[in-house]
């Protein structure tokens, strides 16, 4: 899931879903979206609890 959720958020960066993504996890919308940016959303998303992933799964589906 996590993986489909960076997939997701990297090709679709200004998406309603991917910046509802962004903001549960991380708390904001980067202005840029880059590979450090990404590497931040995927440690919060390994973080996270599973419902909180599993949210966010069905949020970008």
């Amino acid at each position: 899931m996590i993986d489909e959720i960076i997939d997701f958020v990297s090709q679709h960066q200004e998406s309603t879903a991917s910046v509802s993504v962004w903001r549960r996890i991380l708390g904001f919308y980067p202005e840029e979206v880059n590979s450090s940016v990404l590497a931040d959303l995927r440690n919060g998303l390994e973080k996270a609890e599973p419902d909180e992933v599993e949210a966010c799964y069905y949020i970008i589906k």
